[in-house]
């Protein structure tokens, strides 16, 4: 087993919650799991994780596109009324 102390030479990906963590945290941002976790730590943190930070961008992406949309609909109605 690897010593919680370890230095992590890349980027990693919790086990837990598939959140990505830079390779200088050693616990995830997303739900608090161990890099170094072991099975019985990472299903407690599975099943406690928090919600994604990335949610917030998603909910802003959709508002941007549906707003592309009613925008390109309304000049495109204008340029066919005017036609």
């Amino acid at each position: 087993m690897k010593n919680k102390h370890q230095a992590i030479a890349y980027d990693w990906v919790c086990h837990a919650c598939a959140a990505e963590n830079d390779k200088q945290l050693r616990q995830c941002h997303a739900c608090g799991c161990s890099a170094f976790a072991g099975v019985d730590e990472m299903e407690s943190h599975a099943n406690t994780a928090r919600k994604p930070a990335f949610s917030l961008a998603r909910e802003q992406a959709v508002r941007v596109l549906f707003w592309s949309a009613v925008i390109t609909i309304a000049v495109f109605l204008k340029f066919i009324a005017g036609a």
